[in-house]
């Protein structure tokens, strides 16, 4: 996905979270991924996906079968382009940090962005600033996210493949969370069990 390319607009929010719907069906980011919120404040808002649903436009109506006949599903949309104007996909964003007047801080912020606010993709710049700061492997596994430790662990590993881990990277890590989750061996272990890293640790 393009860095900082504008996807979807807010179409609820509270002080923790909020939803959005993409411009496009299924155009949104995958559950792990950090996006950025704005809204024309001085504020830029960013936050973890935690859920993704598609359903249709029109909230009582569910979506009827389209076979049989069809040997694929792209035959189906192609068939019927209506589909693309007739359901939504929407996603959830546990906010996570933000950054006001060029400096970024790892916790919710102090006003959630406006309904309508814009989400983007996160640049390269941004995604580096937020992982190199401590305290994000902290503020992300103590959050109320929907899914726990499933988001968590995508979170992780998007951080981790982000920077090349090494051997030394992933010793810094490990710590990182044994800080974060005292006297939590269990859920450690199962969180660097389902950790799938890209590159060989040397």
């Amino acid at each position: 996905m393009e860095n900082g390319k504008i996807i979807g607009e807010i179409i609820e929010v509270s002080s923790r979270y909020c939803i959005a719907q993409s411009y496009e069906l299924y155009g949104c980011p995958p559950i792990g991924d950090i996006v950025k919120c704005t809204d024309d404040n001085n504020e830029e808002i960013f936050g973890v996906v935690t859920n993704i649903s598609t359903t249709s436009i029109d909230s009582g109506r569910r979506p009827n079968p389209k076979g049989p006949g069809f040997e694929n599903v792209t035959d189906i949309y192609t068939e019927n382009p209506e589909i693309e104007h007739l359901m939504k996909t929407e996603f959830n964003i546990t906010f996570m940090g933000y950054k006001s007047y060029n400096k970024f801080s790892i916790s919710i912020p102090p006003t959630p962005p406006k309904i309508f606010g814009f989400i983007h993709s996160v640049t390269e710049d941004e995604l580096t600033t937020l992982f190199s700061d401590s305290n994000l492997i902290k503020f992300i596994v103590n959050s109320n996210m929907d899914l726990k430790d499933d988001v968590i662990t995508l979170t992780i590993n998007k951080y981790l493949n982000y920077k090349k881990t090494d051997k030394d990277e992933m010793i810094r890590f490990t710590n990182l969370l044994a800080q974060a989750l005292p006297d939590q061996i269990q859920r450690i272990t199962n969180i660097i069990n389902n950790l799938h890293i890209e590159e060989d640790l040397n």
